[in-house]
C-alpha cells in the first residue's frame, strides 16, 4: 500500500467503487518472477518498456479543470503552474486504462496491465492517474505521501531493490500515468528526478507498474 485517502475516494469501475480507501502497487515482479519487470538500468536484457498507444487520437478522458485539493500540483514553472485537470484525480487512472487506447489501435502497456491479477483479480489492476503516480513517485522515493498539491522531487532514495518485491523501480527513466495530455501526448513521471513531463504516446517507451484500488 503506497497511499492511504484521508477521506474515501470513488474510483469506477474498481471493486471498491465509491468507498475506495487505499492505492497498492504491484510487486517489482509483477511481469517476470525471476527478475525485475523496472530495471536500474535500460540496456539490460529484460526491459520492457512500452507505448502506450501505438496511434494518435483523443480517448474521451475529461480535460478540464478540477478542484487542485483532488487533482494538481505546482509544475516546477517559474512561476508555479498548478495543474487541475480532471483526468489526473485520485481514483480516475481505472477508467483512465480502460480508454487509453482509441477504437482498432493497441497498446502493450494496457494489455499487459490488464492481463495481470497479483493477489486480486486481472481487470482490477490499471495504470495510474498523474496524481497516482505522483504518490507512487513518492513512495518509491521514500518521501511523504498524502499531501496531493506536493510533487514528487529528488529528496529520498529510490527503491532500486527488490527486498519482499517492495521496490525494484529503474532509475533514468519515466513512467507512464494513464492521464492524456491531447491526442498525441500522454503524461509521466521520472522517478530519478521527480519531473512531470508529456511524451508521445505512439513514440516514446516508458515503464508501467500497475496499482490498484480498494
Amino acid at each position: 500500500v503506497f497511499y492511504v485517502s484521508a477521506a474515501n475516494f470513488t474510483s469506477t469501475g474498481s471493486a471498491c467503487g465509491t468507498a475506495c480507501k487505499y492505492l497498492e502497487v504491484a510487486p517489482a515482479t509483477w511481469q517476470d518472477t525471476e527478475t525485475t519487470i523496472d530495471p536500474i538500468y535500460t540496456t539490460v536484457a529484460n526491459d520492457l518498456r512500452y507505448q502506450l498507444s501505438n496511434t494518435r487520437g483523443v480517448t474521451g478522458q475529461v480535460l478540464s479543470a478540477a478542484s487542485p485539493t483532488e487533482s494538481g500540483f505546482t509544475d516546477g514553472a517559474t512561476p508555479p503552474v498548478l495543474i487541475e485537470q480532471e483526468n489526473w484525480k485520485i481514483g480516475q487512472g481505472f477508467n483512465n486504462t480502460r480508454i487509453i487506447k482509441v477504437t482498432s489501435a493497441t497498446s502493450a502497456a494496457q494489455a499487459a496491465v490488464l492481463l495481470y491479477a497479483g493477489n486480486s483479480t486481472a481487470g482490477q489492476w490499471f495504470i495510474p492517474s498523474m496524481n497516482e503516480l505522483n504518490e507512487l513517485c513518492k513512495y518509491a522515493r521514500g518521501q511523504t505521501t498524502g499531501g496531493l498539491t506536493v510533487p514528487c522531487d529528488t529528496t529520498g532514495t529510490l527503491k532500486t531493490g527488490t527486498v519482499n518485491d517492495l521496490g525494484g523501480f529503474g532509475f533514468f527513466t519515466h513512467y507512464w500515468s494513464s492521464s492524456e495530455y491531447d491526442a498525441d501526448l500522454a503524461w509521466d513521471v521520472n522517478f530519478f528526478s521527480g519531473a512531470q513531463r508529456i511524451h508521445n504516446k505512439g513514440a516514446a517507451t516508458g515503464y508501467v507498474r500497475p496499482v490498484r484500488a480498494f
